[in-house]
């Protein structure tokens, strides 16, 4: 069976934020909040818990942006179900699998970004 993951476009003042991998895979590239289901969780429940974790951020979940399920987006062959939020508290901070966060605007994204994060970024923005 695959695993599941909820992935989180956190956007504000039309930024989004993402995150630059310190763990593989895709070790140095840039990524969205997010993490496996887990438990008992539901998946929306599994997008807050990653965010917070990965960021510091408590977020509201906005939208659903879309489920992201070809095999070739991750090597561990995950299902993403990604959501836009905004923030409802905490501060930004990272975790051990990140050495670093930004904000970018969506004219300039970095090159480097995993899986098919810019995938979700561009439905999310209607350029898909």
């Amino acid at each position: 069976m695959k695993k599941m993951a909820a992935d989180v476009l956190i956007v504000k003042h039309g930024k989004i934020l993402m995150l630059k991998r310190n763990i593989e895979p895709f070790l140095g590239y840039w990524c969205l909040p997010g993490g496996h289901l887990e438990g008992d969780e539901t998946i929306e429940e599994t997008a807050q818990r990653e965010a917070k974790e990965e960021t510091g951020l408590e977020v509201k979940l906005e939208n659903l942006i879309g489920v992201f399920s070809d095999p070739k987006r991750d090597p561990r062959k995950i299902i993403s179900v990604a959501f836009s939020a905004t923030i409802a508290g905490g501060k930004a901070k990272i975790n051990d699998e990140s050495s670093y966060f930004r904000w970018f605007e969506i004219t300039k994204l970095p090159e480097k970004i995993a899986a098919d994060h810019l995938k979700i970024i561009k439905t999310y923005f209607g350029y898909d």
